[in-house]
């Protein structure tokens, strides 16, 4: 392919991808159903009504497990909303559960290894307990488990001191008026937002390299590309959100060949991580699993000079070049098979 034609291929690809921007303004619903749960930073002030809390509930900017910038320390208010019993017997129970992690880096380069081997409510009269966890890992997962208790627990003293961070999950069950389901578990990551991951960028020099799947309603590559880099990401959110905003999503690439010589190619894109379709619109979901790229790479050239002898360290040849990212857990399962 002429580089004229990869670099329209490359525009057109970006194109694609970036004009479904203006689908934000009418893919929202207005009567969506409340999620289960929402974790997010503390209003300014601690919620005193239900309605606050409700207000929290419906907020899509907490309607994720992740809570950016928490640390070791901080204190996580837990606000579990239920259908009050008419008898006064009954109350939730939270239990906490944390485990220290690693960052998506770190996991990234663990699959980095890997892949150097082989060449990752209506009718309800509503009320709220809470319980407190103070954080005591710098960087964890942290399960919380709600369940409905026959007789309240003893009432926690309240704090003095407002949390930095709050949880709020729905017991009420919205198919049946005035019932509570009998648990709710959350997993939520918490640590400093983390910008860095590694990921397998593949070329695409046409449309048909890929192919849609119906068995996971997905847009997948037809085979097997054992030509790709490996891309260093830093996006402009956290690597972590599974549905990130249009700029969270936003990646800077720096690219090199998954090779023996990885100086061999290098190059340096924009991206977009994946998960970001389906929050312009649920019909868009097949596109999730694709973490588009558009960039241009750098491949040295081989040389024979006139007595024969050749130069595989000759002057770079620049590329347009568009193409996806994959996980490199999914790419090294390709070399282990084929090993």
């Amino acid at each position: 392919m002429q580089a004229k034609e990869r670099m329209r291929f490359a525009m057109l690809f970006l194109f694609v991808c970036l004009v479904t921007l203006p689908l934000k303004a009418w893919a929202r619903s207005e009567g969506r159903q409340l999620p289960p749960f929402a974790a997010g930073r503390m209003p300014n002030e601690t919620p005193k009504t239900f309605a606050e809390v409700q207000e929290f509930l419906k907020d899509e900017k907490n309607n994720k497990n992740r809570l950016v910038g928490s640390t070791k320390g901080d204190d996580v208010d837990v606000f579990v909303v239920y259908c009050r019993c008419k008898d006064s017997t009954c109350a939730p129970e939270v239990a906490f559960k944390e485990e220290t992690r690693k960052t998506r880096l770190e996991e990234s380069f663990g699959e980095l290894k890997k892949l150097a081997n082989a060449l990752d409510a209506e009718g309800c009269n509503p009320d709220w307990a809470v319980a407190r966890k103070k954080l005591v890992e710098q960087r964890a997962t942290l399960s919380v488990e709600a369940k409905m208790a026959k007789a309240p627990p003893s009432p926690e003293a309240p704090s003095p001191l407002p949390a930095q961070w709050l949880v709020v999950i729905d017991l009420r069950d919205g198919d049946k008026k005035g019932a509570n389901l009998a648990s709710q578990s959350v997993t939520i990551l918490t640590g400093a937002r983390e910008p860095w991951l590694l990921s397998a960028a593949i070329p695409l020099n046409n449309v048909d390299q890929l192919k849609y799947d119906l068995a996971s309603d997905q847009i997948k590559l037809k085979e097997e590309q054992k030509t790709f880099y490996v891309s260093l990401d830093y996006t402009l959110g956290d690597a972590l959100l599974e549905h990130p905003k249009f700029h969270e999503a936003l990646t800077l690439k720096l690219l090199v060949a998954a090779s023996k010589d990885p100086l061999h190619s290098v190059g340096a894109g924009l991206g977009l991580m994946p998960g970001w379709f389906s929050t312009k619109d649920n019909r868009l979901k097949i596109l999730d699993t694709l973490s588009p790229w558009v960039g241009v790479t750098f491949t040295q050239q081989d040389e024979v000079a006139a007595d024969g002898t050749v130069d595989h360290r000759g002057k770079r040849n620049h590329e347009f070049r568009a193409g996806i990212c994959l996980s490199l857990t999914e790419v090294t399962g390709w070399f282990k098979k084929a090993n």
